[in-house]
C-alpha cells in the first residue's frame, strides 16, 4: 500500500493560527518500522531558494518522518511572517518518504539598516546574519517575528566582541510611504564623529565640502540621521555647482583608534561619492502651453548659454516661471522637465512641457476679524474684482503692502491673520478670505 497525505494550506497572521491534517491510516508495517524523510522538494518559491526554506523549516533528509515535524516546520516557516501560507504533502517512496513543501510568499518586506554598528562593514554584517537567519537576505517581512530575531541576533552577535547591548528596531520612513525600512541600533554606545571624509570626491573644492560638512562633527552617529543630512546638503552642494548627476553612497563609519568601542569612541565616516561631470547650459526645448515665445521663456527661467548649470538657479527660474503663468490665472500650471546630456560636451537641455490648465477668475472676497471701518478701506484696496482674470500672486503682494501698512498705525492689535483661497473647478473661480483673530 503506498502511503500519501497532504497537508490543507496554513494562511499565517499576527497571533495564533491553525493547521488542519486530513490524516488517513497507515500501514501497519510502518507504524512499526521507523520511516524517514528521503528527499525534501520545495515548490512555490521565488524569492527564497529551496535550501533556504528547508534550513529555515527544520527539517532534513535522513530524519525520521512524523506529522509533528511537518506541523512544526510550516508552523516555523509561518511564524517569521516570510510566506502568506505553507503547506505540506508527501508520498512513499521505497519504504521512505518523499515530503513537499508548498510555500507562497508574503508581499511586503522592508530593507533593513544598521543605525551605529561601527564594528563591522555592512557587508559583513549582512552574511553574519544571513548565517544564522536563513530567510534574512537583506530585508524583513511586515509581519511575522523575523524583524525581532535580526535583533536577537545582533545583540548575540555583540556578545561576541564583548559588548552587551540592547538592540531595538524602529520603522523609518516618511508619512504614507510603503517603502519603509528597519532601523536596527545598538542602544548607549557613544560614537563621536572626529572625520567626515568623501571618497571620490576629486574635482570638487575640498575646502568648501568641508565646510558644508562641518555641522556633522562633533555628534553621536547615526546612519539614518547622517543621509538625511547628506541629501539635504551634499547632493544640493553638488547639483548647485552643475554636478547635476552626482551619486551619494550612504555613510561608513568606522572607530578611529584602536579602541573597541564597547561603550564608545571617536569615530570617522566616510561617504562615498560618483561626482560625474559639470554641465554647461543649453538653451531649453519648449512645448505645450506657450503664452509667450521661447526666447521670452528662456530669459523668465533666467539661465544663459554656457554657465554652469545651478540646479538651484535652475529650480528658482521654473518657480519664476509658475509665478508668470500664476499672474494670468493659470494657478494650476505643471511645467514638466526633463534633463537630457550630453556627456562628451559636457552640456544639459531641459525639455519644459508645459501644461497651463484651466484660467481662473476672481470669485468672492471677504475680509472678517477687523474693523468695520477697516475692512471697508481694505475691500476698496483689493484691485482683483469679481470676473476679473485671477492674479495668483496678488494676495501675496496685499498681504505684504496694503494690509500690513493698514494695521502697523498701532491702533489695531491683531494676534493672527489667516487667509484661504478656494477654488471652484467647475466655474474656473477663486474665493480669497482674509480672516483676523
Amino acid at each position: 500500500m503506498e502511503l500519501r497525505d497532504r497537508m490543507a494550506p496554513v494562511n499565517f497572521r499576527v497571533g495564533l493560527f491553525t493547521i488542519c491534517v486530513l490524516s488517513v491510516a497507515l500501514p501497519a508495517v510502518q507504524a512499526q518500522t521507523p520511516t524517514k524523510i528521503a528527499k525534501l522538494e520545495i515548490t512555490g518559491n521565488k524569492l527564497y531558494s529551496a535550501q533556504q526554506i528547508v534550513s529555515s523549516s527544520g527539517l532534513a533528509v535522513g530524519q525520521q518522518f512524523s506529522r509533528n515535524a511537518l506541523n512544526d516546520a510550516v508552523n516555523r516557516l509561518g511564524d517569521t511572517g516570510a510566506f502568506e501560507f505553507a503547506r505540506y504533502n508527501f508520498h512513499s517512496d521505497g519504504g521512505n518518504v518523499v515530503v513537499e513543501l508548498v510555500v507562497k510568499e508574503a508581499a511586503s518586506f522592508h530593507k533593513c539598516a544598521f543605525e551605529n554598528f561601527v564594528w563591522f562593514s555592512d557587508k559583513d554584517l549582512q552574511e553574519l546574519l544571513h548565517r544564522s537567519l536563513p530567510l534574512y537576505n537583506g530585508s524583513a517581512p511586515e509581519l511575522g517575528n523575523m524583524a525581532d530575531a535580526v535583533s536577537a541576533e545582533l545583540e548575540k552577535i555583540l556578545k561576541a566582541k564583548g559588548i552587551a547591548t540592547t538592540v531595538t528596531h524602529t520603522p523609518f520612513g516618511a508619512l504614507g510611504n510603503k517603502n519603509w525600512v528597519y532601523v536596527y541600533s545598538a542602544e548607549g554606545i557613544q560614537e563621536n564623529v572626529v572625520a567626515v571624509n568623501f571618497d571620490g570626491a576629486t574635482t570638487v573644492d575640498p575646502a568648501s565640502l568641508q565646510k558644508e560638512a562641518a555641522p556633522l562633527l562633533k555628534r553621536n552617529f547615526a546612519f539614518t540621521e547622517f543621509r538625511l543630512f547628506a541629501d539635504a546638503s551634499f547632493i544640493p552642494f553638488y547639483r548647485e555647482r552643475g554636478y547635476l548627476q552626482v551619486k551619494l553612497g550612504g555613510s561608513i563609519a568606522k572607530p578611529a583608534g584602536a579602541g573597541d568601542c564597547k561603550s564608545g569612541c571617536d569615530v570617522t565616516v566616510t561617504f562615498p561619492v560618483i561626482e560625474g561631470n559639470i554641465y554647461t547650459w543649453k538653451p531649453a526645448a519648449w512645448t505645450g502651453d506657450l503664452i509667450v515665445g521661447a526666447d521670452e521663456l528662456e530669459k523668465i527661467l533666467g539661465m544663459k548659454v554656457g554657465e554652469i548649470a545651478n540646479a538651484k538657479k535652475i529650480e528658482s527660474g521654473l518657480n519664476q516661471l509658475r509665478k508668470e503663468y500664476s499672474g494670468k490665472g493659470y494657478i494650476e500650471v505643471q511645467p514638466d522637465t526633463a534633463p537630457a546630456f550630453d556627456d562628451t560636451a559636457k552640456t544639459v537641455t531641459y525639455s519644459v512641457k508645459i501644461a497651463q490648465g484651466p484660467q481662473y477668475h476672481m470669485g468672492q472676497f471677504e475680509i472678517t476679524g477687523f474693523p468695520p471701518d477697516l475692512i471697508s478701506r481694505l475691500q476698496k484696496a483689493w484691485r482683483v474684482k469679481a470676473g476679473d482674470v485671477y492674479d495668483g500672486n496678488y494676495l501675496e503682494e496685499f498681504l505684504r503692502h496694503d494690509l500690513k501698512n493698514a494695521i502697523n498705525d498701532g491702533r489695531i492689535r491683531i494676534r493672527k491673520i489667516d487667509t484661504g483661497s478656494k477654488l471652484n473647478k467647475e466655474a474656473a473661480t477663486v474665493d480669497v478670505s482674509i480672516r483676523a483673530s
